[in-house]
């Protein structure tokens, strides 16, 4: 219990550790405004789209009144008239004005897979064509959820099934209430786990989401208590009130945005609250290539990571990098490592030379990874130490 309060204390602690590492506080201010900027063409896009679907002019309305009154902690009607008031005027845009308009609504979704691949530490973005295909799909996808979830929950407030439902539910009649709860999980989800230009496994996913979710539903909470006890905003402002609260609840969301990142990021190839001692990078890399060549179909990197059991003096994307760079490893299209060397054939000197790094100074940390003739051979002087490795190999 002890070891496991510890290690809860030590996650936390490496969670917050890596938010302020990687500025998130910064990423979710850059993001609000960015958001506010493509707010209204993010919404003429899906908009448009929702109006080629049969009999929308209600559902139309229903969307907005959907996401004002379940995902705006704040007056969803002053600024639902004004957006609409924006939206109106698309149709007398010229054509470059349209394209001006998806091309700032694409620049959102761009800008948050840089700031997540940067959490992810991952190198590159994907290719413009597959995240101009990933925005046409979200642009499709997320009015379509919409719709669906307003459809199920009208249904079932009105079927005259529900009664039925509801007995076997319990007696819940506020069922489909929770419905916002599920979409905000599922998007949530989604975003984690497609989004970063690498793998994520869906449990972190799924853990992060719900995190993220609750987090949603409680600041929306808060929020709404002290807008309405409050009253700074509209003395200072005045009518303009609402666009410094909307900019407020923008960046109070994308923090959450950013903490539910960090956390799968952390639940996937976090390292740091394992153990207090951390594994030096010879050491490492010779357990990584040891871990690889006993699969073989090769493993990913998350599923590395958890192979150890205690913290690494190299982060894992770095080790990555450094293992392929010297061209041991290499990554298969569906993210699986596989050797490049013969670990029969390829000994410890091999790799000292391919590497460049220190050779390990041998303690309770490491040393169960060598044998005790391994270890009497780091323990040599620097020539005799070299001369005696290349008899050993790492099978």
């Amino acid at each position: 219990m002890k070891k496991f309060l510890w290690q809860l204390m030590m996650f936390i602690r490496a969670l917050i550790k890596a938010f302020f590492a990687d500025s998130c506080s910064s990423r979710a201010a850059a993001m609000a405004f960015t958001t506010l900027l493509s707010l209204v063409p993010l919404m003429a896009v899906m908009l448009g789209v929702i109006s080629y679907f049969p009999q929308t002019k209600v559902a139309m309305n229903q969307v907005q009144n959907y996401i004002f009154s379940h995902f705006v902690a704040l007056s969803g009607r002053t600024i639902k008239m004004y957006l609409q008031l924006f939206v109106k005027q698309v149709p007398n845009l010229s054509v470059t004005g349209l394209v001006a308009l998806v091309f700032a609504s694409w620049l959102l979704m761009v800008n948050l897979e840089a700031h997540v691949n940067r959490i992810w530490h991952v190198g590159r973005s994907r290719r413009k064509w597959l995240a101009l295909i990933q925005y046409v799909f979200a642009v499709m996808l997320i009015p379509t959820l919409m719709l669906g979830s307003i459809t199920v929950s009208s249904f079932l407030a009105s079927s005259q099934f529900w009664p039925h439902v509801v007995t076997a539910l319990n007696g819940n009649r506020d069922f489909y209430a929770k419905l916002p709860f599920v979409f905000a999980f599922f998007s949530f989800f989604l975003v984690f786990y497609v989004l970063p230009n690498c793998h994520v496994p869906a449990k972190s996913a799924a853990i992060s989401a719900l995190v993220a979710t609750l987090l949603f539903s409680a600041t929306k909470k808060v929020f709404i208590i002290y807008t309405k006890s409050i009253t700074t905003y509209t003395l200072l402002y005045g009518a303009f009130s609402v666009l410094p609260l909307f900019l407020i609840w923008l960046y109070l969301v994308w923090l959450i945005f950013f903490i539910g990142v960090e956390l799968s990021y952390m639940l996937t190839l976090g390292h740091d609250f394992r153990s207090k001692q951390r594994l030096d990078g010879f050491t490492h890399a010779v357990s990584w290539l040891r871990y690889i060549g006993q699969s073989p179909k090769g493993l990913r990197l998350d599923e590395l990571v958890n192979k150890d059991k205690v913290a690494y003096k190299v982060k894992p994307e770095s080790m990555l990098a450094a293992l392929v760079g010297a061209k041991l490893i290499r990554q298969t299209w569906r993210r699986r490592l596989v050797l490049l060397v013969e670990l029969r054939e390829f000994s410890f000197y091999c790799l000292w030379q391919r590497l460049g790094w220190r050779l390990p100074e041998i303690n309770h940390t490491n040393r169960d990874y060598y044998t005790e003739a391994q270890i009497h051979a780091f323990q040599l002087h620097a020539n005799q130490c070299k001369e005696k490795l290349s008899d050993y190999t790492l099978s």
